[in-house]
């Protein structure tokens, strides 16, 4: 199935299509995660942070200011003039705390001054707490989005992600996201978590499209007993119908990461923006802080002392996962972060099944790109080098 391809790859790194990939990454913490709030107004059944708790039980239930200070202190100070980056505001939900938010989003504007326009600005909610006011805040900055947990119509959402006394959340989500589309489409990303049957991505993708929404992010939930090496091998079965999605919806411009993630990796070839050989940039160019302030190489790892780094502006660490090196799909494959790879370890699972599941994608990033491009190929001369000098 996957010849064609393979030989088509391989050339085009014999070419230097990709020989630059390997020499852009960042030499220093371009990207943060801050736990702001751990306590969360939901119990979806598939969080992998219990409440927010994570790996700590004892741990504090929101950051101070001084700690929150330090850290964009920190961070500012150590980035290049004009580099762009990313500050995540993360919980638990972190609009419990909507003062502490409002004033870190005021600091971190007041210490980057003429380059807080570089810095992407997420924060990553459930939704149900969105209010006029907040939204009327955020709207003079541009630089702000919101990843909206929704993961898609409501007889799958609300089996799933409920209240604390067990209640359907769905339309309080949607309630939220309608209040946020007063700063434009292009700031909402929703998040959806495929926890369990049915997948049905192409009905969940429906019902974005339904609700105005463009930018769809869907990905596995990660908790202990859920089987996510099964899930994938499910994933893969419904790749086809997502990029069929794409194809149909053109004229919509939907950005959904399962295709259009690697059709941008192949568009860009060696000028890839992150320049990471399309692994996870844990534990080197992001890292994750707790309420404490204690810094560690991910969110997911938040509380585990064994992936805790005690000096994150200098300290760097490598994930513990297979190494890719020989696979043709290395150089556009999202490689499992090294959460997802212990995970799916411990639960008896095979990363070969990730592996299909990752090269499905490929392949229909692939057969999207010529139907886009059916005249056209993108750097048309690097095809016409394998043509000449290898007869293909």
């Amino acid at each position: 199935m996957y010849e064609d391809i393979e030989k088509e790859i391989e050339s085009l790194i014999k070419f230097g299509f990709f020989s630059k990939s390997e020499l852009k990454t960042s030499d220093n913490v371009t990207r943060i995660n801050i736990n702001i709030q751990n306590s969360c107004n939901l119990r979806c059944k598939y969080c992998f942070a219990d409440d927010g708790d994570t790996h700590n039980k004892k741990t504090s239930r929101e950051m101070s200011a001084h700690v929150l200070c330090d850290i964009i202190d920190t961070f500012v100070g150590q980035l290049k003039d004009d580099q762009k980056s990313n500050v995540v505001f993360f919980g638990g939900e972190p609009m419990l705390n909507i003062d502490l938010l409002k004033y870190a989003i005021s600091y971190l504007r007041q210490k980057s001054a003429d380059n807080f326009s570089k810095i992407c600005v997420d924060i990553f909610t459930n939704g149900t707490l969105i209010t006029d006011d907040f939204v009327e805040f955020v709207r003079q900055y541009g630089n702000i989005r919101f990843m909206v947990s929704l993961d898609g119509q409501p007889c799958i959402n609300d089996s799933a992600r409920v209240f604390k006394d067990g209640g359907p959340t769905s339309k309080e989500i949607v309630r939220g996201i309608e209040r946020l589309k007063k700063i434009g489409l292009h700031r909402i990303l929703v998040r959806s978590t495929i926890y369990g049957l049915p997948i049905d991505l192409k009905g969940r993708l429906e019902y974005f499209k339904a609700l105005g929404l463009k930018n769809i992010v869907f990905d596995v939930a990660i908790k202990d007993g859920i089987c996510i090496d099964d899930l994938y091998a499910r994933i893969e079965t419904e790749i086809s119908d997502v990029s069929q999605f794409i194809s149909d919806n053109l004229g919509k411009k939907m950005n959904i990461n399962l295709i259009t993630e690697p059709v941008t990796k192949i568009l860009a070839g060696d000028n890839f923006f992150d320049g990471v050989p399309f692994n996870c940039p844990a534990g080197k160019s992001y890292m994750s802080f707790d309420v404490k302030g204690d810094c560690y190489t991910c969110h997911f790892f938040n509380g585990d002392s064994s992936h805790q780094v005690l000096n994150p502006w200098e300290e760097k660490t490598d994930p513990n996962i297979d190494s890719c090196d020989g696979c043709w799909a290395r150089w556009i494959c999202d490689k499992p972060c090294e959460y997802k790879f212990l995970h799916i370890k411990s639960c008896g699972g095979r990363t070969e099944t990730y592996c299909i599941y990752q090269k499905r994608r490929i392949v229909e990033a692939i057969k999207l790109i010529l139907k886009v491009f059916p005249d056209n190929l993108p750097y048309e001369e690097y095809w016409k080098k394998m043509l000449y000098h290898e007869g293909k």
